[in-house]
């Protein structure tokens, strides 16, 4: 049944892959289909009910010693944190997935706060998420950060030019020109400043 499943959410038939998931857990509430039950409500969009899925698979006793597994558990629920733009929570859940990245080391409270009333904080947080050395190409949440970044720090040239390029891989390219220009206007701003002060 697990393999039916995968196919049909392979062919995005997500309600019936869930419907079999759900019939899985019934027989054994400790079954590994719990993780791909997740799965499946995230591409629904449903992202509570995927969180509340993912959640209870990083209790079960079948996935202590999958650390490869309860961490792209702890990215996924990051995502849908942001989705439901509950940030700090979120932050922290990517604290779990990768405890080296630089800005995610500490996930106390007062660092949480700290890193997200900052600009280049919300910045870094979003190239977490279109990093291609960590294989990570989730442009929809990466759009959420930049612009976080952006509303503190409007001529932050970086953030501007990355939302940019999101936007284009979203397809949303009205978005895409208008950062872009921004980023070109703060450009050539800072150039002539150069030149002026030379």
């Amino acid at each position: 049944m697990v393999s039916k499943a995968k196919i049909l959410s392979q062919g995005k038939q997500y309600e019936e892959a869930i419907a079999i998931y759900d019939r899985l857990i019934a027989l054994d509430s400790n079954h590994p289909a719990i993780c791909d039950r997740g799965d499946a409500l995230w591409e629904l969009d449903r992202f509570e009910s995927a969180i509340d899925a993912w959640d209870l698979a990083l209790e079960h006793p079948f996935l202590a010693k999958e650390r490869y597994q309860r961490q792209e558990i702890w990215y996924k629920r990051g995502l849908a944190l942001i989705n439901l733009e509950r940030y700090e929570e979120a932050f922290f859940s990517h604290h779990h997935h990768y405890s080296h990245y630089p800005k995610l080391e500490n996930p106390d409270d007062e660092l949480i706060q700290l890193e997200l009333q900052d600009a280049d904080g919300w910045f870094s947080w979003g190239y977490f998420f279109i990093c291609v050395e960590l294989g990570h190409y989730n442009y929809r949440e990466a759009a959420v950060l930049m612009q976080k970044a952006i509303a503190l720090d409007p001529k932050h040239r970086s953030a501007l030019s990355f939302c940019a390029y999101v936007m284009l891989k979203l397809k949303r390219y009205a978005e895409a020109v208008d950062y872009y220009e921004r980023a070109l206007a703060i450009e050539v701003a800072d150039d002539e400043a150069i030149e002026t002060a030379e």
